[in-house]
């Protein structure tokens, strides 16, 4: 019987290993609490560790409309109750979210706060479904790289095996044991507003690669980003709009702009960045409010 490539027989091996991987990582029980993402900059909120109940504040500034403005949304909630005293407040389902929108005015020449009552309902427990087709799948191609595939096949079956299994493995426990993307996290923090392309050519790391730990990092809610016509942005999902747009204005535009213009301006701003507006447009845009910023 001649031998088989030890290649190939490398391939199975590895195969079988993240399959045990998977197997032994799955919990009994799925469950996760309530969490309570902040949207607006004029919001913040009282958030307890796996708490169902948040007090969210919206601070008004003077002869301010809030009009039906989305402030937050609650994941992993099976339905979510919201109320205030001084505004009017519905929730939305969107996706796997549900989304507090408020109505509010301050007619006075002061700042006003609001407070909004937020009870979110957990998801009922389930039991852990194994992902029986990726798992088959991966056996049975393995197997076959090992059988019958050329030696470049082994390579290309081995690699799109690999990714789809360890993008399984990947949770917010564990993500940024990796360490490129760690790095990229960082390198997000420091230059909130950086592109893929950005982020490979100074790091260092191939943009296919870059694009695939982008997709980790914003998969489990470390980042998030927005679209400049063809360019995608990202920045820390933590950071409000007026906490990351003036540096990266600053960086990328050359344009000085501070964070309560940002505030200020910000309906007008997330109109331009969600219709996908150039640079250019929002560099202008920057530019006309601040005359004096230019560098």
């Amino acid at each position: 019987m001649t031998p088989r490539d030890p290649r190939a027989l490398l391939a199975v091996l590895a195969t079988l290993a993240l399959l045990a991987a998977l197997v032994l990582r799955q919990p009994a029980v799925l469950q996760a609490s309530p969490a309570l993402l902040v949207l607006d900059s004029r919001a913040s909120a009282q958030i307890v560790p796996n708490s169902t109940s948040f007090t969210m504040t919206l601070t008004l500034p003077p002869y301010t409309l809030l009009d039906d403005a989305r402030v937050a949304c609650v994941a992993n909630a099976s339905s979510v109750e919201a109320s205030s005293s001084a505004a009017q407040v519905r929730v939305a389902r969107e996706g796997s979210l549900h989304c507090i929108y408020a109505t509010a005015s301050n007619p006075t020449p002061q700042f006003t706060r609001l407070e909004l009552q937020v009870r979110a309902h957990p998801l009922e427990e389930q039991p852990a479904q194994l992902p029986v087709g990726l798992l088959a799948a991966t056996v049975a191609v393995g197997a076959a790289s090992y059988l019958f595939l050329t030696e470049r096949g082994r390579d290309l079956a081995f690699k799109a095996l690999s990714i789809p299994v360890a993008y399984a493995l990947v949770g917010r426990e564990n993500v940024l044991e990796n360490a490129r993307r760690r790095l990229i996290y960082e390198y997000i923090r420091k230059n909130p507003g950086a592109g893929p392309r950005a982020i490979s050519r100074d790091l260092g790391i191939s943009f296919g690669e870059v694009q695939w730990h982008l997709s980790v990092l914003e998969r489990v809610g470390l980042v998030a980003r927005v679209s400049l016509a063809k360019n995608i942005l990202y920045y820390p999902a933590e950071m409000q709009l007026h906490e990351w747009l003036p540096a990266f204005a600053k960086r990328e535009l050359g344009v000085r702009v501070g964070p309560e213009h940002v505030r200020r301006n910000e309906y007008r701003i997330r109109a331009m960045l969600a219709r996908g507006c150039t640079l250019p447009e929002l560099k202008a845009a920057l530019s006309q409010a601040e005359p004096q910023a230019t560098l």
